[in-house]
């Protein structure tokens, strides 16, 4: 659209609007999977639910890398030349292989879409990690008040029997 020369089977010169009113638009992969937008969701739309299991220490592990495509090697691929912000699936791959799939060339993607929901995951393990520290923190200070105040009180009752 716009182009007569197009770099892939649907290029758009410009914006793209999505959706019939609001912010209804929904952008979806093949196999029905959100990409991008405001997309159902529902949960009588949905089956076989299962918990996302521990990601913190994977996250630790995924390095975003500013990078340059080989564009000169690959122009089929249709590559710019400006610095990128991304992951290596490869790295990806050893660390969260579910994120990366294979396309039928044999390279590797990034499912970029899905990551939101790890940091959401890795958010709040860390929230029940920092709880679980002032917890621990907590008790221990309300532990060392009493100790302290006992000290005073000893303390007192020492100089009044000196007296």
């Amino acid at each position: 659209i716009g182009t007569t020369a197009p770099a892939d089977k649907l290029q758009v010169l410009g914006d793209i609007r999505v959706g019939t009113s609001g912010a209804n638009g929904c952008l979806k992969d093949f196999s029905g999977g959100t990409i991008a937008g405001t997309c159902s969701s529902d949960a009588r739309l949905k089956r076989n639910f299962r918990l996302l299991g521990p990601v913190s220490d994977k996250l630790l592990k995924i390095s975003p890398q500013f990078y340059q495509w080989r564009s000169e090697e690959f122009p089929e691929k249709h590559f710019g030349d400006q610095e990128e912000l991304g992951l290596v699936a490869q790295d990806l791959l050893e660390v969260i292989p579910e994120l990366v799939q294979i396309d039928d060339d044999g390279l590797y993607r990034v499912r970029y879409q899905q990551i939101p929901f790890y940091l959401i995951k890795g958010f709040a393990e860390q929230q029940e990690a920092i709880k679980s520290i002032d917890d621990k923190y907590s008790r221990e200070i309300a532990s060392l008040k009493i100790e302290n105040a006992q000290i005073k009180q000893e303390s007192v009752k020492m100089r009044s029997d000196y007296t």
